[in-house]
């Protein structure tokens, strides 16, 4: 078996490959398409997969309530004098 790259459309086992995707085929089908210039033979690289990334800290929801507290409690005026 042979990994090939569809650099043009191409109908192979009765079923539509469209050009970009990488399917495998058999030694002689994939010469064939390659010869036809319907395909390229896909290298894959034997370099290390890169780490996931860590996920995303969850942000902390409020209730309503909570922010009308916390409004309360940042937004807070000192008490006018009487003048």
């Amino acid at each position: 078996m042979a990994k090939v790259k569809i650099i043009r459309d191409v109908i192979v086992a009765g079923v539509r490959k469209d050009s970009g995707s990488v399917i495998d085929v058999t030694d002689s089908d994939a010469s064939i398409l390659v010869g036809a210039g319907k395909a390229e033979l896909s290298v894959v690289s034997a370099s290390p997969k890169k780490p996931k990334a860590a996920p995303a800290p969850e942000k902390k929801v409020l209730s309503t309530e909570s922010m009308k507290e916390a409004v309360k409690t940042k937004t807070s005026t000192p008490p006018k004098e009487a003048g």
